[in-house]
């Protein structure tokens, strides 16, 4: 069908340069001859159709099935045209049809239009006509119907069908003559390939024998297809395993560029391979200047950092490491997490500085509030010392007063003066101070004043209550026992 259309478009080809090559002079050359010039447009058309439709009849009689004909774009009139000639065909053509593109592109074009001859859809083939000064002054057409051609083609189509289904009877006819006979043996043909015997072969007809050699064969190379398809299922799979693998990759990468936590890798020469936006802001470094450097061009005194021994205990050891060190880049205290791989080392960095200082105002805190219960304890300690002290001591003074009181102890009652005297100054028998007869405050006052002191936040150690009694026990005056207290404190 293909071969019958190319046929037809052919022939368009051809009548197309019959018209041409018969066209000897041009439009104006006739007119001139035919001493037409000067003429009205009508007259002029006439005068070349009397020129041109010989030429075309001519033509038309080697090609009936076609159309064909002359067009001035001058005149705007058909000069010939076959078939059905008439004068009163000889008529203008509107300028939007398909085929007056040819004016504009100075090509000739194949193109499908309504022939008002044909009174149906042609395929039309247009060739532009040029003048001596090569300006297009009109145009040949060669066309034919739509219609014919498609009806040839169906009959070409049916002529090959009807032969086709001839030929097709014939071979059952003669397949269905030689069923029967060939029956048996190809039962035992079958019975041969599917037991797959090579005794077989000789059982069989001669004729079938390279039939049976040529089967065999076909399962040995289907067989060989089968392997071959497993290979290329398996190497399908696999490729499509390493696109998954290719695109999980690409997704882990977003991953660790994207994470909140920092993230570098060192290859083996300890070269930067991956370098995160998080580590990147706490390093104040970018990506495209650490990544293919060696950590000792980035950081010159790594040697000097705690971070550059660990990093080789990971290595050497196969373990990850886990450490707290000062940042390599910045003024920054840091978590470093390192774990070696085949690849190097991954180092996993965590800003911990705040936290440090956290935990450092909490000990800070904690070891004031120690402090300050150790002041409680003092001052509750110092309070029933001089609790216990007082009760006692004013019992005593009570009785000497009452006993100096009574005349039987007259004699006695100078001593009781001098007894109710230390007992309200604490004092001991210290010969220097009786000398000078200083003025004494109470003891009691004294017991007061140390609490004082002891809440203002002077610190004692486990032993402090033993001290502090033997220090009461040896002191005088107020000043005395601050000096002796302060002397504690600094030991």
């Amino acid at each position: 069908m293909v071969h019958k259309r190319l046929e037809y478009e052919t022939n368009l080809y051809v009548i197309s340069g019959l018209l041409g090559s018969h066209l000897t002079s041009s439009f104006e050359d006739i007119l001139t001859a035919k001493e037409a010039l000067e003429k009205p447009a009508g007259d002029q058309v006439l005068v070349l159709n009397s020129v041109l439709q010989p030429i075309v009849d001519e033509i038309y009689k080697q090609y009936p099935k076609s159309g064909m004909g002359y067009y001035s774009i001058k005149l705007d009139r058909n000069l010939a045209i076959q078939p059905n000639f008439s004068s009163d065909n000889l008529i203008s053509k509107p300028h939007d049809r398909p085929y007056f593109k040819v004016y504009e592109t100075g090509k000739p074009m194949l193109t499908k239009v309504t022939s008002e001859s044909w009174g149906s859809p042609v395929l039309s083939y247009t060739n532009p006509i040029y003048d001596k000064e090569g300006e297009i002054v009109g145009h040949s057409w060669a066309n034919i119907n739509l219609h014919e051609m498609y009806e040839g083609l169906i009959i070409n189509v049916t002529e090959n069908l009807t032969l086709g289904v001839l030929l097709l009877l014939i071979i059952v006819l003669m397949l269905r003559t030689t069923f029967n006979k060939l029956s048996k043996e190809i039962n035992d043909l079958a019975t041969a390939v599917v037991s797959e015997k090579i005794e077989a072969e000789g059982n069989l007809l001669p004729e079938l024998q390279p039939i049976f050699l040529k089967i065999k064969e076909y399962i040995t190379k289907v067989n060989q297809l089968h392997v071959q398809d497993e290979l290329i299922n398996q190497l399908t799979y696999r490729l499509k395993l390493e696109e998954d693998l290719a695109s999980s990759n690409q997704r882990n990468v977003n991953i660790l560029k994207n994470m909140g936590e920092a993230f570098f890798v060192l290859d083996n020469k300890w070269r930067f391979l991956y370098f995160n936006k998080e580590a990147e802001r706490l390093s104040e470094l970018t990506s495209d200047y650490t990544l293919g450097k060696s950590i000792w061009d980035i950081v010159p005194n790594i040697i000097e950092q705690r971070a550059y021994l660990e990093f080789h205990n990971a290595v050497a050891q196969s373990l990850p490491i886990v450490f707290e060190a000062q940042s390599l880049f910045v003024d920054s205290l840091l978590e470093y997490r390192v774990y070696p791989s085949p690849l190097g080392l991954e180092v996993y960095l965590k800003d911990i500085t705040q936290r440090k200082e956290e935990e450092e105002q909490k000990v800070e805190y904690e070891r004031e509030i120690a402090r300050l219960d150790r002041f409680n304890l003092i001052g509750q300690m110092a309070a029933g010392i001089g609790h216990e002290i007082r009760n006692p001591m004013t019992t005593v003074r009570g009785y000497l007063q009452l006993l100096g009181e009574k005349p039987e102890y007259d004699s006695q009652r100078s001593r009781f003066e001098l007894m109710i005297i230390e007992l309200d100054t604490g004092y001991r028998s210290d010969k220097s101070c009786r000398k000078k007869k200083a003025i004494l405050p109470s003891f009691f006052t004294c017991i007061d004043d140390f609490y004082r002191l002891a809440r203002k936040g002077w610190g004692f150690g486990h032993n402090s209550s033993l001290l502090l009694i033997n220090y009461i026990d040896c002191c005088v005056t107020c000043s005395q026992i601050s000096r002796n207290y302060s002397k504690l404190y600094k030991k």
